[in-house]
């Protein structure tokens, strides 16, 4: 099979709490442009404009705007770096010379579909056409089932076919909910 390689992604989502377990999509954009001048501009705009307490990115793909974004805005902005496996599902750590969240790349997403299933993530449907790459992405991952040593099940999400950009994007701001609350 062929994978489709599109273009990925620089995006921005803003999650709202608006109770114990459910959660507002408040905003959410893929960045017109890929400099960093104007990334490191829209994260401005968007924390001020929402009032964010904390936001969190992929040092994966942007350690030099997380190095900048900490630096500007130090514990309301958290590098986020998914692991395969990690005690305690996830743990705020210094690494690398920056207070980083490391998290349990399969656990979160579990989270994350699990809220979809049970309408704990409000989608702005209001004009749906521009959401429509949003929720293209949140189906965007496929489900592989191994086997641990003892013969129990374990669940893995992979890319799919279809980019997973705002899929990731609105789990790095339910990652700054969970580190928030704890």
């Amino acid at each position: 099979t062929s994978k489709n390689v599109g273009k990925s992604y620089s995006v921005a989502t803003v999650l709202v709490q608006e109770g114990p377990k459910l959660f507002k999509i408040a905003y959410t954009e893929r960045m017109a442009k890929n400099d960093l001048e104007y990334k490191v501009a829209r994260v401005d705009d968007l924390i001020s404009k929402y009032n964010v307490d904390l936001a969190v990115g992929d040092i994966g793909f942007g350690y030099e705007i997380c190095r900048i974004l900490q630096k500007k805005y130090l514990s309301k902005f958290l590098p986020a770096n998914g692991l395969a496996k990690i005690n305690n599902k996830f743990r705020i750590k210094d690494e690398d010379n920056l207070k980083m969240v490391l998290f349990e790349k399969d656990y979160v997403l579990e989270q994350i579909f699990e809220k979809f299933k049970r309408g704990e993530i409000k989608f702005p449907y209001k004009d749906y056409e521009k959401i429509a790459w949003l929720v293209e992405h949140c189906a965007s991952m496929d489900i592989k089932v191994t086997y641990d040593m003892s013969g129990e099940p374990v669940s893995r999400y992979v890319k799919g076919n279809i980019n997973n950009d705002g899929l990731m994007s609105l789990t790095y701001a339910y990652l700054a909910s969970m580190c928030v609350s704890t």
